[in-house]
């Protein structure tokens, strides 16, 4: 609108409606059910808590940590992260020939993949990813949030290809999970299915 326009508070209070009862027919706010640290959904997986994972959580977490050890172990953190929901995904069974001529009963994805961040804190995530993924196309999402407010969309740039894709969401900082409905429901509307979306999160709190 120009400077000399004036927007009708009637206007504006009819937009916002229309807005509240699209993303509500979409889902959102998201109603969930109560949890607590002791109940968890069959579709949430923790990585083992081996004595590796400990001390490198350890070190991630003590203040007195350098800049660069935590960038490295929350790194290598990340990777670990990333390997085991790779392991979750659906696999196809193939048959390759070897150099000498065998044949090689292995496996491949079922379907092609694509990474996702949440800015801004989901780009640390990225370069684990493209280390272990050679190749994977990456898209990125930003939604603001603060107490004050409902999350809102401000950017999004996704693969054109994404509907066709598994798609491996980072966001590291698990907390009402708000921002990571908000991402998964851009997902949904570019066209990609809810059982193609695994969330991969670092720390996550419940409650």
């Amino acid at each position: 609108f120009g400077m000399n326009h004036i927007i009708s508070p009637v206007a504006v209070d009819l937009i916002v409606k229309q807005i509240q009862k699209v993303m509500g027919d979409r889902g959102w706010p998201p109603v969930l059910p109560p949890l607590d640290s002791g109940t968890l959904p069959p579709n949430v997986y923790q990585v083992e808590q081996t004595h590796r994972i400990k001390q490198m959580q350890t070190i991630v977490r003590d203040a007195s940590t350098s800049h660069d050890d935590f960038v490295f172990y929350n790194d290598r953190l990340n990777s670990v992260l990333i390997e085991t929901a790779l392991t979750l995904l659906p696999y196809n069974k193939c048959i390759i020939k070897t150099p000498t001529g065998c044949d090689y009963e292995g496996e491949s994805f079922i379907k092609k993949l694509c990474g996702v961040s949440i800015m801004r804190s989901g780009s640390t995530m990225e370069e684990p990813l493209r280390r272990i993924c050679k190749g994977v196309r990456m898209g990125k999402i930003l939604i603001q949030q603060d107490e004050s407010r409902a999350p809102f969309l401000l950017y999004v740039k996704l693969p054109p290809c994404i509907e066709g894709r598994h798609v491996l969401l980072l966001d590291p900082m698990l907390v009402s999970g708000a921002t990571a409905t908000m991402a998964v429901h851009v997902l949904l509307d570019h066209g990609v299915q809810p059982k193609d979306i695994s969330l991969i999160t670092t720390v996550a709190s419940v409650q």
